[in-house]
């Protein structure tokens, strides 16, 4: 049997790992930006979602058309400072499309230095009536809960919502994905109360179902349950000057 010596298992091997890294770094670029397209489309999916519109996830571009008319980002001051026009394609105020805005590194922002967070809101219109979506973000067990909530033209009315959530665990937390067991329940409730101040939706157990701001917790995933109430609580609390200025319009 041919013996190598080490010098030359070295160059091999140096050789050999180059060319797997450059062909893996091929593939990688090549299908970036279809992966950028599956998270767009994925986005979009989530949003339709919330206003109770289930499409494939190919099909979603074309029906985020349909239904929605504008986006825009708003800061806890309730300036608009970005306005992207679905219909026209094109922006019309600022230069930042709100699609594109990553909620967590506003939240991080936020948290730093108050007031200087962008955040998200996005117009609908389906069945002749208008509204609005917003994006939530939370911790839950396990990892990040994410979802949209989607507002009748009163920012009160809750018409839809969908969760998501990073790992949490399957039968129990992983139970706010569950748009018939967990989701269906907020449709009707109201995230302001008589005065218009924003007081949320409670998460607990054993909550009244009959309660305009209260939904049941899930059985057996009560840090997941807290996780979504801390984070309905603390996100929309953020849009309160934007509520005021919307309502009283």
């Amino acid at each position: 049997m041919k013996k190598f010596s080490n010098t030359y298992i070295f160059i091999y091997s140096a050789i050999l790992v180059a060319v797997v890294a450059v062909l893996l770094s091929l593939v990688a670029t090549s299908l970036k930006d279809k992966q950028q397209s599956n998270v767009t489309n994925e986005k979009m999916q989530s949003l339709l979602k919330a206003i109770n519109v289930e499409v494939e996830r190919d099909a979603a571009p074309k029906a985020y058309e349909q239904y929605f008319t504008e986006e825009m980002t708003v800061t806890t001051a309730g300036a608009v400072e970005n306005v992207f026009s679905v219909s026209a394609g094109k922006q019309t105020q600022g230069s930042v499309r709100p699609f594109d805005v990553n909620l967590k590194e506003e939240q991080k922002t936020e948290r730093q230095k108050a007031g200087t967070g962008r955040f998200p809101i996005y117009r609908f219109d389906k069945d002749g009536k208008s509204g609005i979506v917003l994006p939530l973000r939370g911790t839950g067990l396990w990892g990040a809960v994410w979802g949209y909530i989607a507002l009748a033209d009163d920012c009160s009315t809750v018409k839809g919502i969908t969760f998501d959530h990073e790992g949490e665990t399957p039968g129990l937390g992983a139970e706010i994905a569950n748009h018939d067991k967990f989701q269906t329940p907020f449709i009707g409730k109201q995230i302001l109360d008589e005065q218009g101040r924003v007081v949320s939706i409670a998460v607990k157990k054993h909550a009244h179902k009959e309660g305009l701001h209260e939904v049941d917790a899930l059985s057996g995933g009560t840090m997941t349950s807290n996780g979504v109430n801390n984070m309905l609580a603390t996100d929309l609390k953020r849009y309160q000057k934007f509520f005021d200025q919307y309502r009283n319009k």
